[in-house]
């Protein structure tokens, strides 16, 4: 682990004017209403996010799981954002969120808003300034997807 720990997060989509917020301990907010994450438990039903980092080992890497893994979900979805990606999982509209090679400052608020949310964050430092491994989800398919990651 880097040694952080998020005590607060807070994301702004500002196209659509939703902001999330949440402080360790409390329940996940979108515009003041609570939030959670989804309760699917089935891969083939779920809706999962993915991201791509740009460096070339994490690209080789990831591009096989993406093959594999289209194959096994309901949808695969690329949002551009991991900010937005995993306030996606919080709010039930993903089950789950994946990427390697994301810095730290792209997750962390993100990160906060899923735990408070009722989902999973889990994150494991790889090679490069402040970067993570990630699989962020609704604390349903964490085994399911990390078996291919």
């Amino acid at each position: 682990e880097d040694g952080y720990q998020t005590l607060v997060g807070v994301v702004y989509d500002p196209f659509c004017d939703e902001l999330w917020t949440a402080i360790r301990g409390e329940p996940a907010r979108l515009n003041g209403k609570t939030i959670r994450v989804s309760q699917r438990r089935k891969l083939g039903e779920a809706i999962v996010s993915i991201g791509f980092a740009k460096s070339r080992e994490h690209l080789q890497a990831t591009l096989p799981y993406f093959i594999d893994l289209v194959h096994h979900v309901r949808k695969l979805r690329i949002m551009g954002s991991a900010a937005l990606a995993l306030t996606y999982v919080a709010s039930g509209r993903f089950d789950a969120y994946i990427e390697r090679g994301i810095r730290l400052w792209d997750i962390a608020a993100g990160g906060l808003i899923v735990e408070c949310a009722g989902g999973e964050f889990w994150h494991r430092p790889v090679r490069g300034n402040h970067t993570h491994r990630l699989i962020a989800t609704n604390g349903l398919l964490r085994r399911q997807l990390r078996v291919r990651f």
